[in-house]
């Protein structure tokens, strides 16, 4: 039985305000994009989102395989 593997997946986020919202929301898609892959790939994935001061850290515990 293999203990659980912890992945931290940091988007930086730069201030936010009218001119980089586009860009920010382009940066969530594609992180948004990288899970659904993951939980595609078969992995059971419990995902920790916690909002920092310009960066957004998910943190992932994947249960492995099932």
């Amino acid at each position: 039985m293999r203990s659980l593997t912890k992945k931290l997946i940091k988007v930086i986020l730069p201030e936010l305000n009218m001119s980089v919202a586009p860009n920010w929301k382009r940066r969530l898609t594609t992180t948004n994009r990288l899970i659904k892959s993951w939980k595609l790939s078969g992995a059971n994935l419990m995902l920790y989102p916690v909002k920092l001061a310009g960066t957004i850290k998910i943190q992932v515990i994947d249960g492995g395989q099932k």
